[in-house]
């Protein structure tokens, strides 16, 4: 019995050690589970406290958003406000505007003789950029070659104040002041050379209602001296390259080209060499570009008037040889 006994309490005692470790380990599993569930609560409350951070960050932002578009529409009220009151001054001004008599504010270049304004009909004057192309040439002080050659010897102030010279810048004149508001101009003057008539302002285009530029136009031009010879090509040729947006051309001379740059000339040109030149010149003329010229007289040029009529025919220009007494302004 007492052997019996002693078995069964040592058996026992060996059962109760392994529950014992049974229940250690499952303790151990419930800490350790107990700590990760700590962990992600841990974890979750961080998220829901940056969460809310951000929710506290946007609904302050949100208020300032109110707080702004009320201080915007009083704004805009104050606004709306000042502009009913400056629409009550400005229709009392206009109001005042038409009690005042007005005064005619002179044109840039005035016309006295209003009833001949529109005396070249035939000129195309459509398209919004205009170039003057104004010959230059000894031969635009005279009208003949012989006078034109004794004039040479004149002091330059005289030459300026030839007849001819100065109904060539009366006529300039009286052009730009026919140009619809719209329009712009550009000049170009040339001999044997060909330049803008005011070369620092080349790539401008001037408004025909500027006073200041007109008057500066006007004296640039009475300072001109008609000198040497004439070189349609060159003038053409530089149109093309300087005034590329150029919708018309008004061409003043008085007769053919008497050199070229693409026709070499002997030392006596010939009326067969003035008309070559000519032709050479019609072949760089800008392309869908009217050309209107002003053919003032030159004796002993017979070949002129029907080169000029055939560029006028082919660039849809035309040509005008005007009345002596053109123009009377």
């Amino acid at each position: 019995m007492l052997l019996l006994f002693v078995l069964t309490i040592g058996k026992q005692a060996d059962e109760r050690s392994t529950i014992v470790a049974r229940i250690q380990v499952m303790i151990s599993q419930l800490e350790a589970d107990i700590s990760r569930e700590e962990k992600e609560t841990d974890a979750v409350h961080d998220r829901l406290r940056i969460r809310n951070e951000r929710i506290d960050t946007e609904r302050a932002k949100l208020e300032t958003t109110k707080s702004n578009i009320t201080s915007l529409e009083e704004q805009l009220a104050l606004v709306l406000q000042q502009r009913s009151s400056l629409r009550d001054q400005l229709d009392r001004l206009l109001a005042r505007e038409k009690e005042i008599p007005k005064e005619d504010v002179p044109a840039p270049i005035p016309i006295p003789n209003v009833q001949r304004r529109q005396y070249l009909t035939g000129f195309n004057f459509e398209g919004d950029y205009v170039v003057f192309m104004i010959e230059a040439s000894g031969g635009m002080m005279a009208e003949s070659i012989d006078q034109a050659m004794a004039m040479l010897t004149l002091p330059d102030e005289e030459k300026r104040q030839s007849i001819k010279w100065r109904r060539v810048v009366r006529s300039v004149q009286w052009i730009i002041a026919n140009l619809r508001p719209t329009q712009v101009y550009q000049i170009l003057v040339f001999n044997q050379d060909a330049t803008a008539l005011i070369p620092e302002r080349e790539h401008e285009w001037f408004k025909p209602g500027d006073r200041e530029t007109t008057i500066e136009v006007l004296r640039r031009l009475a300072e001109l001296t008609p000198k040497g010879g004439a070189n349609h090509e060159r003038a053409f040729s530089t149109v093309r390259e300087i005034f590329p947006s150029v919708d018309g051309i008004m061409l003043l001379t008085d007769g053919l080209p008497t050199l070229s740059d693409s026709i070499p000339s002997g030392s006596v040109t010939t009326d067969s060499d003035r008309e070559r030149f000519m032709r050479a010149a019609l072949r760089v003329v800008p392309r869908q570009t009217p050309v209107n010229t002003i053919l003032y007289p030159m004796t002993g040029d017979p070949a002129a008037t029907f080169l000029y009529w055939q560029l006028a025919d082919v660039s849809k220009g035309a040509l005008i040889t005007p009345a002596p007494s053109w123009p009377d302004i």
